[in-house]
């Protein structure tokens, strides 16, 4: 039986913000307004490609409830290294990413 390696999910998904992250200080912004606002918000656009493949490979339709649940895990995993990585950045900045980002309410 198809089994998801969530613990190395979790770490591919800490890795790649990181390195998202890191894109933001390195890139050459052709105007000064645009470096800042980069630098305050450091949006990073971390998402997943192979979903339906995964879903699939555990057993799980894609059209069911079951698969939507998964999906849903999936997500909040990617979400919480996200947060992860904007605390322990701002632990080693400002802390203004702490304050401003919050999980999404457990539902």
């Amino acid at each position: 039986k198809a089994s998801f390696d969530e613990a190395g999910f979790a770490e591919v998904c800490a890795v790649a913000t990181r390195m998202l992250d890191n894109v933001l200080d390195v890139t050459p912004w052709p105007l000064p307004a645009q470096a800042r606002e980069a630098g305050n918000k450091r949006r990073v656009g971390l998402g997943f490609t192979g979903l339906g493949d995964a879903l699939i490979m555990l057993g799980l339709r894609y059209d069911t409830q079951a698969a939507r649940d998964e999906a849903a895990r999936l997500a909040r995993l990617v979400e919480r290294a996200l947060l992860e990585h904007l605390r322990a950045r701002a632990d080693r900045r400002d802390g203004v990413a702490v304050r401003r980002v919050r999980p999404r309410p457990a539902r």
